[in-house]
């Protein structure tokens, strides 16, 4: 036989004696290929099981740091509420301040222009803005479900240990202004009656009442 155009036996079988060396050749070939088929698939598996890990693993990480970050600003906020409440303890010539208890704002501009808003933030009960149109938007917060240049939780008003209202950005994707100024992630704002804030395409006008 000059040679072998096919193997006539499968890559399972056991060499046998009747086999001839191209026989036993070409079924080393095909066991090599085989076993190096499930190497690479193994391999290639195993490659991207690590991947989807240390994908989530950097996910978590940086949540861990948002949370953090925003820990850290509330801790800065409360050391200058404390500060600024004793100074004013000190001070015989302070003015008793009585702190607002709504927030009423109105939309100037963008798809929600005309729109009125009355909130009434709580302790540990912020009033969210965003695009969301869930629950907490719609009756406490407010929805700009058709501005398209807002996060889907974008900011949130609420009240301090020293009673007054702040609005933080919550590390929006386009952020908020302040005077022409974007506003720092998760750091409060002390709201003023009267100032405006530009969240996605809507100007939003604050006015505080007692």
């Amino acid at each position: 036989m000059d040679g072998i155009t096919s193997f006539p036996y499968t890559i399972d079988d056991e060499p046998k004696p009747e086999w001839t060396i191209e026989h036993l050749l070409q079924w080393s070939l095909l066991r090599c290929q085989q076993e190096t088929m499930l190497k690479s698939n193994e391999l290639q598996q195993s490659l991207q099981e690590q991947f989807e890990i240390g994908k989530q693993d950097c996910l978590n990480e940086l949540e861990k740091l948002k949370k953090e970050k925003q820990v850290k600003a509330d801790e800065q906020q409360e050391l200058k509420v404390q500060e600024k409440e004793n100074v004013n303890n000190n001070s015989s010539n302070d003015k008793l301040i009585v702190p607002p208890s709504s927030i009423h704002i109105e939309i100037y501009s963008g798809p929600h222009k005309g729109s009125t808003f009355l909130l009434q933030p709580r302790q540990r009960r912020p009033c969210f803005v965003g695009r969301s149109t869930s629950k907490k938007f719609r009756d406490r917060g407010i929805s700009l479900s058709s501005d398209t240049e807002t996060s889907t939780t974008h900011g949130k008003f609420q009240i301090m240990a020293d009673g007054l209202f702040y609005f933080t950005d919550t590390d929006s994707t386009n952020g908020t202004l302040h005077k022409g100024k974007e506003l720092e992630g998760f750091v409060p704002l002390l709201l003023e009656n009267g100032m405006e804030l530009l969240i996605g395409s809507s100007l939003l006008k604050i006015s505080l009442e007692s």
